[in-house]
């Protein structure tokens, strides 16, 4: 049953900003990591900078090594939050490990640039004698991405139990809305903060985060903690439970839930490429300094603003699986004109439909995996178990396109060629999907005034 012909739900405002606040403090953490971080990695190597466009110092770093680095979020969300997300749906309260992992995922980030921030001019590109800050740098960030391995799961997992099925799109929508403004405000203040002082964007995406974490703590309400039964407090834990958890789907909705997860990763394979090499990109292929690139990739968030919203009403019409199938065939069109034209007028065009095509993709996935769960309980497990599977897609699309990258010689335009792979591939995919799966369920009258 679609959105349209379901009763009618009342959407708890209080609820749905404070998680599209938490949405968006994420996303000013990533685009400032996703943003800076490759180029600081790699400044110093005589084949990067090629035309003196930034003026950063760095580690001297390849793209492949560089890739590899900028790949450990997505390897900890593969390895850890399907085992958090299990853990999540065990605990008396979800909630504080939320606002546990978030508080130190933000303590973690305002530590990060005391790394890099010590590195002399003079010794730039010589990892050798950087490797104290180097050592500095990398557990910062591996220590920010577990504390965030451990949130996010159990996070998703609260949300999506209170949120009901019938309104879930709508919801999703507004909280990636969050996320986009999140984006864009942060690529157009970053390179001004950056100019001031390099660490000022990840000071400042930390204390953000540290505020929503706040707002958390104060205002989300859990629903009572219901005590397993013996039998289930005996269950395995681990790796064994989540594999427990997952034999309690009927085999057609696993299908769908794996499904659905790999169409996100397929377009997560490709779009990984623009989002960590997009700003070397602008800097290699079209001469414009680090500062300056990462605001023009703020264009490609804009896009992302202007769909969230829309996406999720226009699901109630024509689906969210025929919303996926449009946004992939605007990823691959906008992928060719680039790759053909490799314009920086055009670009900004083709980074709003992109963001467009990405906003489209992020608001119906996670919704949709969640109608697949056979009951509330397992809601961590499920959501734990598709952030893991579409994390792969950047474990492996990362340092995959960093080294075609290298061997192309510094190519940069080849993320334009993982566009258009990935969102191809994830087309055909969605083909699979058959009926009405995915789409939303009507809203029952315990969940009206939710």
């Amino acid at each position: 049953m679609s959105e349209k012909n379901a009763p009618k739900v009342n959407i708890n405002w209080k609820y749905t900003i404070i998680f599209g606040l938490w949405f968006a403090s994420w996303f000013v953490i990533w685009g400032t990591y996703n943003s800076y971080l490759p180029v600081i990695f790699q400044s110093g190597n005589p084949e990067f900078n090629v035309l003196g466009a930034s003026k950063a110092v760095g580690f001297g770093l390849g793209a492949f090594i560089t890739g590899l680095i900028m790949s450990l979020d997505n390897l900890s969300i593969v390895l850890l939050q399907p085992i958090f997300g299990n853990l999540s749906d065990r605990v008396k309260s979800r909630k504080r490990m939320v606002v546990g992992g978030g508080l130190l995922a933000a303590l973690c980030y305002i530590a990060l640039p005391f790394g890099f921030l010590g590195i002399p001019p003079e010794k730039s590109g010589n990892l050798s004698a950087l490797i104290p800050f180097f050592i500095i740098t990398i557990v910062a960030a591996s220590a920010m991405v577990f504390s965030w391995s451990i949130a996010l799961p159990a996070e998703n997992g609260l949300k999506f139990v209170l949120v009901p099925s019938a309104v879930r799109t709508r919801v999703w929508s507004i909280v990636a809305f969050f996320g986009g403004i999140a984006f864009v405000a942060t690529f157009m203040t970053s390179n001004m903060l950056y100019s001031i002082h390099p660490g000022l964007p990840f000071w400042v995406g930390g204390g953000f985060l540290l505020l929503v974490v706040i707002l958390y703590a104060i205002f989300i309400k859990e629903p009572d903690y219901v005590a397993p039964e013996k039998s289930e407090a005996d269950e395995p834990r681990g790796l064994a439970a989540l594999l427990s958890g997952l034999k309690q789907f009927p085999k057609e909705d696993l299908n769908a839930l794996l499904t659905i997860s790999f169409v996100k990763f397929l377009t997560i394979f490709g779009v990984a490429a623009l989002e960590t090499f997009g700003v070397s990109y602008i800097i290699n292929e079209l001469g414009v300094p680090e500062n300056q690139g990462a605001m023009n990739v703020a264009i490609y968030f804009v896009g992302y603003l202007l769909a969230a919203i829309p996406a999720g009403f226009l699901a109630n019409w024509i689906g969210r699986k025929n919303m996926l199938r449009i946004a992939m065939v605007i990823f691959i069109v906008m992928a060719i004109v680039q790759f053909m034209l490799n314009s920086m007028a055009l670009l900004l065009v083709v980074l709003v439909m992109l963001g467009v095509a990405n906003g489209i993709t992020d608001v119906m996935c996670l919704p949709m995996a969640t109608e697949m769960v056979p009951s509330k309980r397992v809601m961590g497990v499920t959501v734990g178990t598709m952030a893991a599977i579409t994390s792969l897609a950047s474990v492996i699309s990362v340092p995959f396109w960093g080294a075609i990258i290298q061997l192309l010689g510094n190519d940069f335009r080849v993320i334009f060629i993982a566009l258009i792979v990935g969102p191809f591939l994830a087309l055909l995919l969605t083909f699979r999907l058959k009926g009405n799966t995915g789409e939303a369920k009507p809203v029952t009258n315990e969940e009206t005034n939710w």
